[in-house]
């Protein structure tokens, strides 16, 4: 449950292994491919000074860049045409991705598959053109109401006839514009979204008539001239012609179920080849080539470093692999981040990525995340019925977006444990405890003060965890003023802690602390966070002590500490939103109820309940929702997460992305 340690490999191969090692690695599926030439222009590549690498540091002089292979998109260009024209969808199997093959053989398969079934897609292909023209003019109510031998409106000598049609918005435009074409535009009926027109136009007017048409988008349809005749006869013969076609097609995919028995597994390998080739073309990209060799960097997680090693002992002497250290890489190198997390919280990584990635040398907030937000926002949104239902619908979602359903079953989950506590069972409060009387149940509208103050209580253990936090990613990244004189560092928390303690006893009128010692830690940690610059420049041996003026600087320290109080003050009593939303969840139950009792019926009391729960759950859910995602990301996200790193995206098929 944290950032996945990352290696960085240097691989130099000779260029006659590249595919097949290439092809292996993207098999592998954990391995993300780097910039070779940053690594080699900023000294980063790693290549040992011995005897046995010389060839490859001399070749290092003439490095260029892979140079792409335009033909593979051709292929598969060519191979998707034919399977469009069969409807035949093809499996993509890494097996057969694997092996000794080349681009060549490949492409010649392709040729052969495309030379089989070039005539039968063609066919077809002109079929369900000529089909797709008919069905358009199969129009609703198209050329009602017209009795006009249409073949001689075709033929007239100084007229010209379109047909096509318009999408709804443009059909608005053309509309708006009628007093400025000069022809007859007459809208024959819908089709779906389509609105199928006929223009009529002087044939001298029609370079402008094409014009216009074209800056409304309008798209032609030529009909074959032999249906043209009256409207009902027209529109017989295309229903007989549309017959004959869909036999036509009908029998054609008999045919070609024929052909895919003997070529079906020729396909399926051609496919996934052609797939496999085009995705070593991207990563050739990323490469850096001599005559002989290529040199490649590598991103993969720590714990696949040995099956790495491993791979590439096969290639002897062949290749060389150097591991390198992270921490003898320049700090100019962006570290890729791969969280690691178990199934209960890695749903919520969707909703930590959409703040931002974190960073390789900062702590994944993911777990901390999780539990924080279904903590609030089962507080906010306690009740043992309507957090079933939640619960049940993030089930169903999971089986088409695993991390949404996944978030929506957690959230539900943790508003039925509140729902239980409060005694609240869609809507109605005393209803569990009949049940379980047993238990000592928290009824928010019975104990408006204790939920309130306990809101607060819970917020300020929040924010103490996320000052540690923030201390922890400061200190990992060498950032010693922030993370001990900084307002969200040691100095920030000490100063946090000080003054929540000497408000509590000066309310409270208690003494657990001496409030003169409390008040020294404040006056001390407003100092350490005033002067954080010259006290960690003077700590560090560091010079210059200000990179500014002083007098500048102790000013803007002012209101920087005037801004850190505001803060101090606004972060904890914000969570005071948590009790009011459970109040909330009561009260607005409680107005439903009242509105079911003025309408004094059984069908008012069901109707009543249902419109209140369904309203409840989704208007009120949602703001829970997003209020529960602002306290984490504002109060809590402010305080230690930057977000600032790069997501480690391995160079491999995604088959789903194919389908």
């Amino acid at each position: 449950m944290a950032v996945q340690k990352m290696t960085l490999f240097n691989v130099v191969s000779q260029m006659k292994d590249l595919n097949r090692i290439l092809r292996d690695l993207i098999v592998m599926g954990f391995v993300e491919f780097k910039n070779s030439f940053e690594d080699i222009d900023e000294s980063n590549f790693s290549l040992t000074m011995m005897k046995e690498n010389a060839d490859e540091i001399v070749e290092l002089l003439e490095i260029n860049h892979c140079e792409k292979n335009s033909a593979i998109r051709t292929s598969r260009e060519k191979l998707e045409y034919i399977l469009s024209g069969i409807e035949f969808k093809p499996t993509v199997e890494k097996r057969m991705m694997v092996g000794d093959y080349t681009f060549a053989e490949v492409e010649e398969s392709i040729n052969r598959i495309h030379d089989h079934f070039r005539e039968l897609t063609g066919d077809i292909d002109k079929y369900r053109s000529k089909l797709e023209e008919l069905d358009i003019l199969n129009c609703d109510q198209c050329l009602n109401g017209i009795n006009v031998d249409l073949k001689k409106l075709i033929n007239l000598e100084n007229f010209i006839v379109k047909w096509g049609y318009l999408t709804q918005e443009n059909r608005h435009k053309i509309e708006k514009n009628y007093e400025n074409i000069s022809a007859a535009v007459l809208h024959l009926g819908s089709d779906k979204e389509k609105e199928v027109y006929m223009v009529i136009s002087p044939k001298e007017l029609e370079l402008e008539t094409d014009r216009i048409l074209r800056s409304v988008n309008f798209f032609e349809i030529k009909p074959a001239t032999e249906f043209f005749d009256y409207p009902d006869i027209m529109f017989k013969k295309m229903d007989n012609e549309r017959k004959r076609l869909k036999t036509k097609l009908k029998d054609l995919a008999e045919v070609s179920k024929k052909y895919l028995e003997d070529y079906h597994e020729e396909i399926n390998q051609c496919y996934s080849r052609i797939i496999m080739h085009q995705k070593i073309d991207d990563v050739k990209e990323k490469l850096a080539v001599t005559k002989n060799f290529v040199y490649m960097s590598v991103w993969i997680p720590e714990n696949e470093t040995t099956c790495m090693e491993k791979y590439f002992e096969v290639y002897g002497d062949t290749v060389i692999l150097a591991r390198r250290d992270i921490k003898d890489l320049s700090s100019s190198v962006i570290i890729p981040t791969k969280l690691r997390n178990n199934i209960l919280f890695k749903p919520f990584e969707e909703l930590v990525l959409m703040y931002g990635i974190p960073s390789y040398n900062e702590i994944d907030p993911t777990v901390f995340f999780a539990l924080s937000y279904m903590l609030l926002f089962g507080a906010m949104f306690g009740d043992l019925g309507q957090g079933l239902v939640i619960f049940l619908a993030g089930l169903y979602i999971s089986k088409k977006n695993r991390n949404y359903g996944g978030i929506l079953s957690r959230i539900g989950l943790s508003s039925m444990i509140f729902g239980f506590v409060y005694d609240s069972f869609f809507g109605y409060e005393n209803v569990i405890s009949k049940f379980i009387p047993g238990f000592k149940y928290l009824r928010p509208i019975e104990n408006i003060n204790t939920i309130l103050i306990t809101s607060i209580g819970v917020g300020i253990v929040l924010l103490t965890i996320s000052y540690i936090f923030s201390i922890i990613n400061k200190l990992k990244r060498k950032e010693i003023e922030e993370g001990v004189f900084g307002r969200t560092g040691v100095a920030g928390l000490v100063l946090f802690s000080s003054v929540l303690l000497l408000a509590y006893e000066m309310v409270m009128k208690v003494t657990h602390i001496p409030i003169f010692l409390l008040i020294a830690l404040t006056v001390f940690s407003v100092g350490m966070i005033v002067g954080k610059e010259p006290i960690s420049n003077l700590i560090l041996k560091q010079r210059p002590i200000y990179h500014e003026n002083a007098s500048q600087y102790y000013i803007e320290s002012g209101f920087d500490i005037f801004e850190t109080f505001l803060s101090l003050f606004s972060n904890s009593v914000s969570f005071i939103r948590v009790g009011a939303f459970a109040l909330n969840h009561v009260g607005l139950f409680i107005a439903f109820h009242t509105m079911a009792s003025i309408i004094g019926n059984l069908a008012g009391n069901i109707s009543m309940f249902f419109i209140g729960n369904v309203m409840i759950i989704f208007l009120e859910g949602l703001v829970v929702f997003i209020q529960g995602l602002r306290l984490v990301y504002y109060e809590m996200f402010s305080k230690y997460y930057t977000g600032e790193g790069i997501l480690f995206e391995p160079d491999r098929i995604i088959e789903e992305a194919l389908s």
